[in-house]
């Protein structure tokens, strides 16, 4: 593969994209998909699993050619942190690669500015579990949800600071009872008003997991076996299972 290089025109755009990810897991297989940057990841008992994209006109701009890659970060957080030593509009992003099999697999990403340059090692593929495009989507099918509903990100951050109540209790639900739909912990039961529901139903989930959740506007989808968040406000979606 021939070095690729990007010249970033908003790199908190892309450290931003990627912290929505190393919440859940350190290490992070992304790629460099025609024209999009996608990420999936998911926790070690793969009860959390995260995905989404972003549009790579929107972060950067490719100088010369280009390819699809599959990228292998160990720690993201480092990567993240490394930005905020170069200035805004004036950092390149490198990726150096070469063949696997059908792929094309960074072995480096480099950051890098007039008077700086941060080098990132690339891990194997082999460490990640590749999520395809077909796997991906039968995750995020929304077709069995028992009910369904939309929660703006100030309910969701309200939620969120309720469930710090409940220190004894590792476990959050959500309800859809004669009409209405809630969320309950222990110590609390908190309605969301103007939603509705025809059908009755019930999933608890593990409050940590909740943390996983990106803080926007979303659309919620609960089946028997997991509740789906997918944003409104960009293309990432998580999947939580229930608490067996």
């Amino acid at each position: 593969m021939a070095k690729q290089t990007y010249k970033l025109h908003s790199h908190q755009k892309l450290t931003g994209y990627m912290k929505k990810f190393s919440a859940i897991e350190k290490s992070l297989l992304f790629e460099i998909s025609d024209d999009k940057l996608i990420a999936k990841t998911h926790t070690p008992d793969k009860s959390v699993v995260k995905l989404g994209s972003i549009l790579i006109s929107d972060i950067m701009d490719v100088v010369g050619e280009k390819e699809n890659v599959k990228i292998g970060l160990f720690a993201v957080d480092n990567f993240v942190a490394s930005f905020k030593h170069f200035g805004e509009n004036e950092a390149k992003l490198e990726i150096n690669g070469e063949q696997v099999g059908a792929d094309t697999v960074a072995t480096e990403l480099k950051a890098s500015s007039k008077n700086l340059k941060i080098s990132f090692p690339c891990a194997s593929t082999s460490m990640f579990r590749y999520i395809d495009a077909a796997l991906a989507s039968k995750i995020i099918d929304t077709t069995t949800a028992l009910f369904s509903f939309r929660v703006d990100k100030d309910t969701l951050t309200k939620i969120s600071a309720l469930a710090s109540l409940d220190s004894e209790n590792d476990t959050l639900s959500i309800t859809s009872k004669d009409g209405e739909v809630a969320f309950k912990g222990k110590s609390f039961e908190m309605s969301l008003p103007g939603v509705t529901s025809d059908t009755d139903g019930d999933l608890s989930f593990y409050k940590a997991h909740f943390n996983f959740i990106d803080k926007e506007d979303s659309e919620v989808f609960v089946t028997d076996s997991k509740v789906i968040f997918k944003s409104l406000e960009t293309d990432t979606a998580i999947v939580i299972g229930k608490v067996e």
